[in-house]
């Protein structure tokens, strides 16, 4: 058993095959961490506590090992609900451009039209999170929903980091089970079929929620999860000018230094503290 005081240390190991692997599963008092073995399989072990900001109250369904080495692919072996198919394919098309510098008005309207129903469906009906979690493509296309969608859905609002807990639980017991990895696995890789086929984005999107999240552990596994992917995505791909480290590292600082993302606080009804205000004086993006 690792102790909890090293559970970021085990989860930014994940670059190794052998490595434990910690993913917050319970909620408190009891917690329920995974270990990957060499082999790939994923086994369960109690701790006293559960990590702050890591855990939220999750289905009680004992979630299915998974290896890339074995199904060498990330096509899902049951039908995947059409819903989350159109959720990938939506935000795929978009591309980086869009994701992360020219967001509007009305490709937030777009968004909310479109999956706002489904949105709330993913936020409130545990069915769906059971579900969607079994397999890598649809736990991707259920972080999108949790943890990208709403900032577009709710932005300006407190509303757009209702979620953001859900979507960190369930990223780090997707990152315990190999589902990121998945994403860049050699034959998704080589069966490439589009542009839009972006798998080392792809598999940055499961360590954003881990980089949303106001809690140290979270921060520092997503900078070491960054520098390994950043390591891995070969020069050349254009993802990789998108797979920035220093950006998770100065999420990671904010945190460190304040305990939060102070840029949130009007939207979510806190008071700046002193210090607070003078960084977003300096810093008006809030990190």
């Amino acid at each position: 058993m690792i102790p909890l005081r090293a559970r970021a240390t085990a989860l930014a190991a994940h670059s190794s095959p052998s490595s434990a692997v910690i993913a917050s599963r319970a909620t408190a008092p009891r917690a329920a961490y995974f270990f990957r073995s060499p082999a790939g399989t994923v086994t369960l072990a109690a701790a006293s506590t559960a990590p702050r900001g890591l855990s939220s109250a999750a289905p009680s369904v004992r979630p299915r090992p998974y290896s890339s080495s074995t199904t060498g692919t990330t096509t899902p072996t049951a039908t995947m609900d059409p819903r989350a198919t159109e959720v990938l394919e939506y935000w795929f098309s978009l591309g980086p451009q869009t994701w992360f510098q020219s967001a509007s008005e009305a490709q937030d309207a777009e968004i909310r039209t479109r999956f706002g129903a489904l949105v709330h469906e993913a936020r409130t009906d545990p069915a769906l999170e059971r579900s969607w979690t079994a397999e890598p493509e649809s736990t991707l296309a259920l972080l999108l929903l949790l943890d990208q969608f709403p900032r577009n859905i709710f932005r300006g609002s407190g509303e757009s980091f209702a979620s953001d807990p859900q979507a960190c639980r369930i990223a780090v017991a997707a990152i315990a089970r190999g589902f990121d990895r998945a994403m860049t696995s050699p034959s998704r890789i080589s069966n490439e079929l589009s542009s839009t086929e972006v798998p080392y984005l792809r598999r940055m999107f499961f360590y954003l929620p881990l980089m949303h999240a106001e809690d140290l552990t979270a921060q520092v596994a997503c900078c070491a999860l960054y520098e390994t992917l950043e390591r891995e995505c070969p020069d050349g791909r254009p993802e990789k000018e998108h797979i920035r480290t220093e950006f998770a590292a100065r999420h990671r600082d904010c945190i460190l230094l304040h305990g939060r993302f102070p840029k949130r606080n009007d939207w979510l009804g806190r008071e700046h503290t002193e210090e607070e205000r003078r960084f977003l004086e300096e810093k008006p993006m809030g990190f």
